[in-house]
């Protein structure tokens, strides 16, 4: 292994080890994790909200490493550890020295979305590694000719659309750029389609899932409108410069005019295309997600550190000093905004200081920390007032009892922290929780959490309040929740599950007022 074998090795496990490692009190499991975790204690081929692999995958980590930090914690920063890795690769692949490598390594390093992937499971710590990765086989099979790696290739884009359904945005992407560039020629072979024929075949289960359960996954992005913000296309531009270190932008930049103008990376034209038509899309769609193009801009970092490695001209001492430094720095300043490294307080001040929290969602408008850290906090103690108001039960209600929670948050979060306290069953008719409905047969008692009793008034008998749980670092849709309990159903608590059935990111509106 050569010297800048070990840097470049080095420099992604410093940086996943900053992933996993970053996290003071009072912070815990974010509460994406827990759902994950909730389809893993059943697995399936689809899950409404994203495809089966991410269940899978943390069914085996947890099975390894238990269901504590670790076992949740470590794919994630292998994941980024692997992006790291996969570009400073791609950099090398294009032709970047030492220095190239590094740089291009140290842009996703210092890069906010990528430090907040890594931070947490989710279908986005897979994604952008899975995403690079591609990038990196198809540049390898132009460089060396190997028309086999379209199998490869191929692999990894079923395994992307088994994690995440927008991997197709890359795939299309891709396909425009090879349209537009000589690589067109390629698609006069079988390998090209080949490659394509596994990746469907790989995606099979999932889109067999969706078929036989009437499109689930379909009728939950139709939702997504209804609490994404609007943004204009200054607003989509900054996001995009802020989720990936404003100090990045000298490199991706550079990237992408090499990448498109270039004449010693004509053969990688394709990579410039498929950048510019997803960055398009991004800025022009009037949605602040940064995470929908986050995958493509390693590829773009390895071809700007490329440049700029190769760069002869006025300054280059200056360069090859002052860029890692300015995108370390910078970096290095988004730290406390990116993971849970200082106190809710503390960090909300670092955000006054830079300029307040991002809003993303609905939900986010007037929070003075964004939802992956708010996220994390208070979770524990919320289940604990849960588990204190289940022991109040009387013995006989208990037996008949659900733990009722109108969407998959609050039931993910009670299933998991409450898996060692005898508590009831969890339902929900939100999402993937609808389709194991089946744990409220024979049940007619609800302890209902973040559910007003007005709503229940319509389908219970008789409700009455046990507690109210409240938090000091709360988002928006979980200030003050009632903890009730309800009696008397007018139907069977399954059938009443069946009917308030809700795919979107909102709670079902059934359990609203």
């Amino acid at each position: 292994m050569s010297r800048t074998d070990l840097l470049l090795l080095g420099l992604a496990l410093a940086f996943g080890a900053l992933v996993i490692g970053g996290r003071v009190e009072p912070y815990g499991l974010f509460h994406d994790e827990l759902y994950y975790w909730a389809g893993a204690q059943r697995l399936g081929l689809g899950y409404v909200d994203h495809p089966p692999l991410a269940p899978w995958v943390l069914a085996s980590s947890t099975a390894l490493l238990g269901d504590g930090r670790l076992g949740f914690g470590l794919v994630p920063a292998l994941c980024a550890a692997g992006t790291v890795l996969a570009t400073g690769l791609m950099a090398r692949r294009l032709g970047a020295g030492r220095w190239g490598q590094l740089l291009a390594g140290l842009c996703v390093a210092t890069a906010p979305i990528f430090l907040v992937f890594g931070s947490f499971f989710s279908v986005n710590a897979l994604e952008i590694l899975l995403w690079p990765l591609a990038c990196l086989l198809l540049l390898e099979r132009i460089r060396t000719g190997n028309r086999r790696l379209w199998l490869a290739i191929g692999l990894v884009a079923g395994l992307g659309l088994l994690n995440k359904h927008t991997f197709a945005l890359l795939a299309f992407g891709l396909a425009l750029g090879i349209l537009a560039t000589p690589l067109r020629t390629e698609l006069r072979s079988r390998w090209p389609w080949l490659g394509a024929a596994v990746a469907l075949l790989l995606a099979s289960p999932n889109l067999y899932w969706n078929w036989l359960h009437d499109w689930p996954s379909l009728a939950f992005y139709r939702s997504r409108p209804a609490v994404d913000l609007p943004a204009s296309f200054v607003d989509a531009l900054a996001l995009q410069l802020a989720g990936m270190n404003p100090a990045t932008v000298f490199v991706w930049v550079a990237g992408l005019l090499f990448l498109l103008l270039s004449r010693e990376a004509r053969p990688q034209r394709a990579f410039g295309f498929a950048f510019l038509v997803l960055l398009a899309v991004m800025l022009f769609s009037g949605l602040r997600r940064v995470d929908r193009s986050a995958g493509i801009f390693p590829i773009a970092f390895a071809a700007g550190a490329t440049f700029w490695d190769r760069w002869r001209g006025r300054g280059r001492s200056v360069v090859r000093w002052g860029l890692p430094v300015l995108v370390g720095g910078v970096g290095a300043l988004l730290v406390p905004v990116s993971l849970p490294v200082l106190p809710p307080e503390a960090a909300a001040r670092w955000f006054a200081a830079l300029g307040d929290a991002p809003d993303i969602e609905t939900a986010d408008v007037g929070v003075e920390l964004p939802l992956y850290l708010v996220g994390r906090l208070e979770w524990e103690r919320m289940v604990d007032q849960v588990a204190a108001a289940w022991d109040s039960l009387p013995p006989e209600e208990r037996e008949r009892a659900v733990i009722l929670a109108p969407h998959w948050v609050f039931a993910s979060v009670i299933e998991y922290y409450g898996r060692h306290r005898g508590l009831a069953p969890v339902v929900s008719p939100h999402n993937a929780y609808w389709f194991w409905r089946e744990d409220a047969a024979g049940r007619d008692v609800a302890l209902s959490v973040a559910v007003e009793s007005e709503v229940l008034s319509r389908f219970f008998a008789e409700t009455r309040e046990l507690d109210i749980f409240r938090c000091e670092h709360c988002a928006i849709f979980r200030p003050d929740l009632p903890i009730l309990v309800s009696t008397g159903p007018v139907r069977r608590l399954e059938e009443l599950l069946t009917g308030w059935r809700h795919f979107s990111i909102e709670a079902a509106p059934g359990l609203r007022r």
